[in-house]
Order: structure tokens, then sequence, then C-alpha cells
């Protein structure tokens, strides 16, 4: 494989504020995003005089939480809409983009975990969240505005 041809792998995340499923903002401040996980679901099919077991994938995904981190800022729109999700209980949007590929996901999700981080007196206030996300669509043009 050329090295040429790698592509670096910086990501944003981004949250639809209004609930259009157009405009989704950049979540300004992102530290770590985990990628987005899906997992195929398979059932044993094993007759009753096989010799070993068979499986067959099924037509079933499996999806995963994304754990994210950001330096809080009380007064971005996204953080307060993440703020709002995690108080109650509501979906959100969401856009999970890698900008050299040109290509990543949207989903729905719900905040589970919402928790301040303060490691160091010396760093700004952080917060780390859990996403439990659900309606994964692929994309390969973002629609995040900066």
């Amino acid at each position: 494989m050329a090295k040429e041809n790698l592509v670096d792998s910086f990501y944003t995340l981004g949250l639809d504020t209004v609930g259009d499923k157009i405009g989704y903002k950049k979540i300004p401040h992102l530290q770590k995003c985990a990628p987005i996980s899906q997992e195929k679901v398979k059932d044993e099919i094993t007759d009753t005089d096989d010799t070993q077991e068979e499986f067959a994938i099924v037509n079933f995904k499996k999806n995963g939480d994304v754990e994210f981190e950001i330096v809080y800022d009380p007064k971005d729109p996204t953080h307060l809409k993440l703020d709002q999700m995690f108080a109650d209980n509501s979906y959100g949007n969401f856009e999970y983009f890698l900008t050299q590929a040109k290509q990543g996901k949207t989903f729905n999700a719900q905040l589970m975990k919402w928790e301040e981080v303060t490691e160091t007196k010396t760093q700004k206030l952080r917060k780390k969240g859990t996403l439990t996300i659900s309606n994964v669509a692929l994309i390969t043009t973002s629609k995040t505005q900066p």
C-alpha cells in the first residue's frame, strides 16, 4: 500500500441544535470522541445431525455507545443542548464526520452519561459524555456548519 494513499483521521462531531437534521453545528473544543461502532448479529442454525455449529448472519445490527470529551463552554449552543438532553432525557441528532476521508455517519442518540472532569487545577473544565446511539446512516458529504 502506498503511503500517499493513506487518509488522516481528523474528525468532527456535529449536533443539530434546531431539530431539522440539516444544520449540524460542529461541537467546539472536542478533545476526543470514540468512533461509531455497529456489530452484526449471528443466529445459530445448526441442524440436529450436524457435527459442528453452523451460524448465519441475520439482518440486524447492534449499535454501540460513543464516548467523548469536550472543554466546556457554558455559553456555546451545542454544549447547552447537551446539558438539556441530559436533563430531560431527550434525543439529539448527531453527525460524526471524517474530514479527510469525506465520509461519516449521522445518528440519533441519548446522552446517558454527562460528568465534569477536573483532573488538574491548571486545565479548563472538561465534560465527558456517553451517547447511546440509534438510527445510524452513512453519509459522504458533511452538513456540519463551522
